[in-house]
């Protein structure tokens, strides 16, 4: 390797994730050594900060398992009550659209409805077989044409 690592590759090698080469880079360029060590003994300084800092607060800085039930169960009741919200809000916004669906569905069966009476009606009040009405049309046309000749010829 014939540049020096970066920033990226010296916190990679302290990270453990390093490749062979990098390694091999570093036990032999003395630029990159001092600059891995100079980040280790910063991240130890650090690590001694927090250490000390914690143990003049009188414990750790992590937070007792009863605040973490606590606030899981509070995240919980949270997160229940923005379900029940959401299912309101979609039963308010469908229950209008559902109605219109339906009353669409219902004038559309009271037209069917309506047309098949009708049907039933002028089906009912023939007062001949369908297959005969262009029979009782000509006779109608006779009678109003020749009242005479068609006297005549039913006697």
């Amino acid at each position: 390797m014939k540049q020096h690592l970066s920033p990226e590759q010296v916190s990679e090698i302290l990270a453990g994730i390093s490749t062979p080469e990098e390694e091999q880079h570093v036990s032999e360029c003395i630029e990159c050594n001092q600059e891995l060590a100079r980040f280790r003994e910063t991240l130890t300084c650090f690590r001694e900060s927090v250490t000390e800092w914690t143990d003049r607060q009188g414990g750790s800085a992590l937070p007792g398992a009863a605040f973490l039930e606590n606030r899981s169960f509070a995240l919980r009741v949270r997160r229940l009550r923005w379900v029940l919200v959401t299912a309101s809000l979609i039963v308010v916004l469908a229950a209008p659209l559902y109605k219109y669906r339906n009353d669409r569905q219902q004038e559309a069966q009271a037209l069917q409805d309506s047309l098949l009476l009708e049907e039933v009606s002028a089906h009912i009040s023939r007062t001949v077989p369908a297959p005969m009405e262009p029979l009782m049309e000509l006779l109608s046309d006779v009678y109003i044409e020749e009242p005479e000749v068609v006297s005549e010829t039913i006697r």
